[in-house]
Formats: C-alpha cells, sequence, structure tokens
C-alpha cells in the first residue's frame, strides 16, 4: 500500500434534512452493500482523510465505513451502520442518521467506529482500528460550522503506563507497548496496563488493568463503561459510577493443620449470595468460610472439617457457610448465610489451593459508612466483622463509642491481632469493637479512601511491642497507650502460635492504658521453640526511661537504646516471661539479689510458696522445685554462667549467678 503525506482541508457540516438525499447505488462500493439502512431527521456529516499510524494516504483504492459499536447500533438504536462515499478520494464525505437533542433514549452523540477496506487487495485492513465521537445536531443547515477531521488509524497495541516521566495519563512520553516506548496515549480499543502511579483527567481504553503496587486516580471524565481490574494490592480512586473487578489473592495452606486465613470483604456493589458469591471458585475445594455473627444462639464450637483438620476451635459467633448449604445441618439454606451480618458483606476465609478471589460489580465511592450492632448477651457483645467497601486503601473515622479493631496477620496469617487507627487495604475486613452509645453518632464507622499504604498507623502516644520469628515473620502485637482508652481484650482465633499479651486483673489484654504504673509483666508463649525477637517502637511518648527485663535470663534492655532483643524459646510457655520499666527506681528495686552462692550451695532469699528454676544462659530449663520460704540447695554444676528464676504469682523476678 502506497502511503504519503499531503496538504488536507477537512470539513465536518452537520445538517438537518427531513430527507436529505437517497444514496446511489455503487457497484464498486464494500461498505455501502454492508450497511446501507433507514433515514433520520437528524444527521451528521463529515469531510474526512484516511492516516495510518499518523501518516497521511494518498491511495484511490482505499474505501472508508462506519459504524457504531456502543450497543451495535447507530444513535437512535435501530440501524448497524452506513457507509462512506466510494471513491471520492483523497477526502470521503461520510454520513451518519440518527437523533439529535431530545431524543428519549439520550442519544445526543456516538462513539463511531471506522474501518478501511482495500480495493486492490480485496481485504478490509482488520489490524487497524480508528474511532471519533460524532455529535448529532438539529435545525442546523449545510455551510455552517466545518472543522477539519483526520481519521488516524492504528494497530491496536497492549499500552503501558511506566510514568517515565511523570504520573500524568495525558504525557504520551509515559507509555510503552512491548517494551517500547510508543510516543502516544491509548486509544479507545486498546487494553492498558497500570505499572507505575497514575493520575487521569480523562482517557481512553477498551479495558484497564491496575498491577498490584500502584495506584490510578481519575476523574468524571473518564468513560463508565471502561471495565477495571484492580489486581490485590493495587487501588483504584474514582467517583461514582465506576465498575469491574477487584482481586485479592489467597495463598493456600497446603497440607498445613494451621490454615492460612484471611479477613476478606467484598468490595463492590449489587453482590449476591448464589452464583454470583462463588468469586473465582471461593467456594470450590477445601475450604472454610464463615462470617461473625452477634447472635448469641449460634455460639458453641466450629469444627475445621477439611481433610487436614483434626482440631476444634471454641469461636462463639462465628458461623460456617457449609452448615447452610448441608441439608442434614437444619439451616435454613445458603441465601441466609448473612443474617445477622447486617453491616456488608466481609468474611474469615481459607483455602487448601492457592486462589485468586475476583469480586466483580459496580465500585463504591464517596465515604460510605456503617453503624455498629452491640447486640447484649453474646459472647463479644459489640464485636463487628467490617469489611474496607472501596477499590483503594481507607482509613477509617469513628464515633467515640469504638474502641478497638482487630485485623488477621497478613504476615503469619495464622491468628488475630490487634491495630491501632488502621489503614484497610480493598477487600479486607476487620474486626470493630462498638461499646454501647448512640447508633446514629457514637457507633459510626465511615471509610475515607487513603493514599497511606495500608498498614498499621497512629498518630497517639504508645509502645507498640512486635514479637517476629527467627525468620523476620511478624507474630504477634501488642500496646501500652499513654492516652485514657478501654483496655483492650486480646482476641484469639486458635489456642496455637505465638502469643504476647499484657495481663491485668486474671484478664488477657492487646492493649492497655500505663497511667501511673512503674512496671508492667508482659506475657509470652508460644508453641514452637526457637529464637524470637521483641521489637518496640516508642511513638510520640513523653518517655525517658523503658526498659525490659527478661525474668528468665535476668537480662535487662534499654529500649530507648537497643529497641530489639533476641532470646530463645521453648514450648514451656513463660507467661509472665518478661516485665516492662517505666522508671528507673523500680528497676533498681527489681534488681535486688536475691540468690547467693556459698560453700558450694545455691542460697535463695524468699517468703513463702514460689517455684524455683535454674536454667542455662540459654533459657534452657535444669531443673524445676516449688519452695516455701528462704532456701538452699547443693549446686552440682559445671562453671559457667546460669540464671535462677523464682516466680510467685506475677511476681516473677531473675538473677544470674557465676559458678566457678
Amino acid at each position: 500500500m502506497k502511503k504519503s503525506l499531503f496538504t488536507l482541508l477537512a470539513l465536518v457540516l452537520f445538517g438537518t434534512t427531513a430527507f436529505a438525499q437517497a444514496w446511489p447505488d455503487d457497484p464498486n462500493s464494500y461498505f455501502q452493500g454492508q450497511f446501507y439502512g433507514p433515514f433520520y431527521e437528524n444527521n451528521a456529516s463529515i469531510i474526512a482523510v484516511i492516516s495510518i499510524e499518523g501518516v497521511l494516504q494518498d491511495n484511490p483504492n482505499l474505501e472508508l465505513g462506519v459504524w457504531n459499536d456502543v450497543e451495535g447500533v447507530i444513535c437512535g438504536g435501530h440501524t448497524a451502520g452506513y457507509f462512506a462515499t466510494y471513491p471520492n478520494y483523497p477526502e470521503y464525505w461520510v454520513t451518519f442518521y440518527g437523533y439529535g437533542p431530545g431524543d428519549p433514549e439520550g442519544h445526543e452523540q456516538s462513539i463511531m467506529s471506522f474501518m478501511i477496506y482495500d480495493h486492490e487487495s480485496g481485504q478490509v485492513l482488520e489490524n487497524y482500528v480508528c474511532s471519533y465521537t460524532v455529535p448529532f445536531v438539529t435545525n442546523n443547515v449545510d455551510g455552517t460550522a466545518r472543522n477539519p477531521i483526520v481519521l488516524d488509524f492504528i494497530a491496536p497495541k497492549d499500552m503501558v503506563f511506566e510514568g517515565l516521566e511523570d504520573d500524568q495519563w495525558s504525557n504520551a512520553a509515559n507509555w510503552t507497548a512491548d517494551g517500547e516506548p510508543v510516543g502516544r496515549l491509548p486509544q479507545a480499543v486498546e487494553n492498558v496496563t497500570i505499572a507505575a502511579n497514575c493520575v487521569a483527567e480523562e482517557g481512553e481504553a477498551a479495558t484497564i488493568t491496575i498491577n498490584s503496587g500502584y495506584s490510578l486516580t481519575i476523574s468524571d471524565a473518564f468513560n463508565t463503561e471502561i471495565p477495571f481490574t484492580v489486581k490485590d494490592g493495587a487501588q483504584l480512586f474514582a467517583p461514582e459510577g465506576y465498575s469491574g473487578t477487584i482481586e485479592k489473592v489467597i495463598q493456600g495452606y497446603g497440607n498445613s493443620v494451621r490454615g492460612n486465613y484471611y479477613f476478606i470483604s467484598v468490595p463492590v456493589a449489587e453482590f449476591e449470595l448464589g452464583t454470583g458469591f462463588e468469586a473465582a471458585g471461593m467456594l470450590n475445594g477445601d475450604y472454610d468460610l464463615y462470617f461473625f455473627t452477634q447472635n448469641p444462639d449460634f455460639a458453641g464450637e466450629i469444627n475445621f472439617d477439611g481433610e487436614e483438620y483434626d482440631e476444634t476451635w471454641w469461636l462463639g459467633e462465628w458461623q460456617n457457610y457449609k452448615w447452610y448449604i448441608d441439608p442434614d445441618a437444619g439451616m435454613e439454606g445458603a441465601e441466609n448465610f448473612t443474617d445477622g451480618n447486617q453491616i456488608n458483606y466481609a468474611y474469615l476465609y481459607a483455602n487448601k489451593e492457592t486462589k485468586t478471589l475476583s469480586f466483580t460489580g459496580t465500585f463504591y465511592s464517596g465515604n460510605p459508612q456503617y453503624t455498629m450492632l452491640n447486640a447484649a448477651g453474646s459472647d463479644w457483645p459489640g464485636y463487628q466483622l467490617v469489611g474496607n467497601p472501596l477499590p483503594c486503601n481507607a482509613s477509617i473515622t469513628a464515633g467515640t463509642k469504638i474502641t478497638g479493631y482487630y485485623m488477621m496477620n497478613e504476615q503469619s496469617r495464622s491468628d488475630v491481632i490487634a491495630v491501632e487507627e488502621p489503614i484497610v487495604a480493598p477487600a479486607t475486613s476487620l474486626l470493630i469493637i462498638a461499646n454501647g452509645g448512640n447508633p446514629a453518632t457514637q457507633r459510626r464507622v465511615t471509610f475515607v479512601p487513603s493514599t497511606e499504604e495500608a498498614n498499621v498507623r497512629s498518630a497517639k502516644s504508645l509502645i507498640t511491642i512486635e514479637v517476629l520469628s527467627d525468620n523476620g515473620i511478624l507474630e504477634d502485637r501488642a500496646y501500652v497507650r499513654n492516652y485514657e482508652s478501654e483496655d483492650l481484650d486480646k482476641f484469639s482465633l486458635s489456642k496455637e502460635g505465638t502469643k504476647i499479651f499484657i495481663p491485668q486483673n486474671g484478664k488477657k489484654y492487646a492493649a492497655v492504658y500505663a497511667g501511673e504504673a512503674k512496671t508492667m509483666p508482659l506475657c509470652f508463649t508460644s508453641t514452637e521453640g526457637g529464637i524470637h525477637t521483641l521489637t518496640v517502637n516508642v511513638e510520640n511518648m513523653n518517655c525517658s526511661y523503658l526498659h525490659l527485663i527478661d525474668n528468665v535470663t535476668g537480662t535487662d534492655i534499654d529500649l530507648l537504646r537497643t529497641p530489639k532483643y533476641s532470646f530463645n524459646a521453648d514450648d514451656s510457655n513463660y507467661a509472665t516471661r518478661f516485665k516492662l520499666v517505666f522508671d528507673e527506681q523500680a528497676t533498681n528495686e527489681i534488681a535486688e539479689n536475691f540468690a547467693f552462692i556459698s560453700n558450694g550451695e545455691l542460697m535463695i532469699n524468699n517468703s513463702g510458696e514460689a517455684t524455683l528454676q535454674v536454667m542455662d544462659i540459654t533459657g534452657r530449663i535444669l531443673s524445676t522445685e516449688n519452695i516455701q520460704n528462704c532456701y538452699s540447695k547443693s549446686l552440682n554444676l559445671s562453671a559457667g554462667v546460669y540464671v535462677v528464676r523464682l516466680s510467685n504469682g506475677n511476681d516473677v523476678k531473675a538473677q544470674k549467678i557465676v559458678v566457678e
């Protein structure tokens, strides 16, 4: 095909006729026989030329055809397309017929798609596409506004936004295809992938996929018909009216008896149980699916009945979807699975196989709100599993009676951990506590789009204590607050796993108010031995002194200077393993010696009943015995450093001794 540049004067005519003319039959026209149809009293005529990949075509063998690919019809909804005159090259007069302003269906303009037929080869050039938005007008006559039109045909490519210069969609330098810069913007027929943070006031695409780790921010100038795919870890900031698919990756638990559990949400509107509920195989294979209800009638044991599970969990109000689809379970059917979960669709989910759950529908926008339940008489009054409904990360604003948040530990996915002022990712839910109050104001939860990374944040004064496994995986978390708030219970799904908590008045807490306390016990339990690491982050605390005492080894750590402490733990579960000290005088009191060596005997200064343990420097227990008051025993130990631990209820102290 010959291509050359030439000078063009292209005119656009918008006119109205009750019926202007009848097209003569042209036996040489390819498109006339394809798209001939009825006429309407409104029309739009354009004079145009053909350009391919930016090069104007000087070729008399080319013929131009046109149709409407939105709903498959010309504007009025009655015909499939129209033709252009042929062979009036190099300028083509193309006439469209349809309805104008006042059309009851609102078809006042339409996106028209064009194609090229090559009479020399006898083929439609299917690799090249072009579209143009054509307005239909009334009460105009020929000879009014005339504008040049160049119909540029391109070979559609899979376009990638890589942000090579900035974050603007409108900058052609940011776009690549097949790994090479293309120097143009995507067209309406092309698939687009967002592989860098992108901001777009307007744009065209056939589909848009946002890769994990990146965000796309769009305005209402985008075509609401463009389907979006938001990959797990990606974000879409969009106004009302957009739709598509949001994905959530579920790592399978395989042969483990401690499954990878996820708090998930359904982040699209118009989601219904039944055929729509089985999102990308959610209910296939060996799975578990629960929601958390405030109905105390269902309190009891929950059996994880996959072939790899053999344990029973006592979870109170957790209800299993399998009960509702089992005809022998006595439930009312799958359509009632959301009974008691009136806030939104949020679930606890696990699957033996790795799954990518896909939720398709209309995206939520703005600042969606929920009013928390507070069912009296349940095991966990005020607790509710609530999901982020937005296709982007969201922060939470809450009423005064919202007293705590819990999220699934996304790193270990085996237990629930407390969080402070969370940033919640799309398709993710969390347990929220509402403690009394007016439901219209004090128990209201609002999700607000956030550009921050999905994590735990806090602008308040607190000490965050985390325990990491030997491979750096976050296992658990606890908080000491310096602002007055209700203590937050330790919420557990399983008896297994690592636990760090603060005991107060016989209860276990994930977060407590320090008040005027000078010391505070910090409990650690684990069913797995090995090396663990405590990390401490002090945020906005007016704290000049903070020490950690290891009651097993007697180690004293200045956490303000050394915020990490690694220690060995076996499965003995030293419930009172650590102590936090906020006052130097209290540390001195703790450090008072109670163990002495005299003539080869260990002398213990004690009052009342206590448990005495002798350990090596790694924490391995060498002996355990119960004693009363002061006590002595012979030492049959080789030379070295040892730790003596004396515990009497919550009063635990340890001291190093040296055997020569």
